[in-house]
């Protein structure tokens, strides 16, 4: 990543206002660290009441989903994966009481449900080991989601049930 890339991205995130001054100082702290165990955030998303935001962190030796309090700066770790363990792009549930995270465990990829309380995690949607879901968002009223599936470089969207159910191609590639 260049220094030139970098700037340009912390202008443009600045300008439109999608993620909080703390959290782009953090990032732009994080790139510009000498530290060899870099530390990159990416997927910032807005909790509902705007008092926090959920993004995943990818290090040399895994990946984290974590949440900030903004009024706080407190963060927490709600989900660690080591390096072979591919997790990202985590997204709130209405209600903010859960997040979605795409996730691959071996052959075990697809979409999971995850709870704030950390008490449980399920396994909403299954996809083939060739393919990867992501970019999950609820609808407003948390009746459905909307995702990408790749599969081999090709990306197309769906739409479903929020129990994982009723999986609808809305445009594929």
């Amino acid at each position: 990543m260049s220094a030139n890339w970098a700037l340009r991205l912390s202008s443009r995130l600045n300008r439109s206002r999608m993620v909080s001054r703390a959290l782009l100082e953090r990032l732009e702290r994080n790139f510009w660290s000498s530290n060899t165990s870099e530390a990159r955030e990416f997927h910032p998303k807005w909790r509902a009441d705007s008092g926090a935001l959920v993004f995943d962190r990818t290090t040399s030796t895994g990946t984290i989903i974590a949440e900030i309090e903004l009024a706080r700066k407190q963060e927490r770790i709600l989900l660690s994966a080591e390096a072979e363990e591919r997790v990202n792009a985590p997204s709130y549930a209405p209600d903010g009481k859960s997040i979605l995270v795409s996730r691959s465990r071996g052959s075990k990829n697809g979409l999971w449900r995850i709870s704030l309380n950390g008490h449980s995690e399920s396994h909403i949607l299954r996809t083939d080991p060739n393919q990867s879901a992501g970019g999950a968002v609820y609808s407003p009223d948390g009746a459905r989601i909307a995702l990408h599936i790749a599969t081999g470089g090709n990306y197309s969207l769906y739409v479903m049930n929020a129990d994982g159910t009723n999986l609808e191609p809305i445009v594929n590639n």
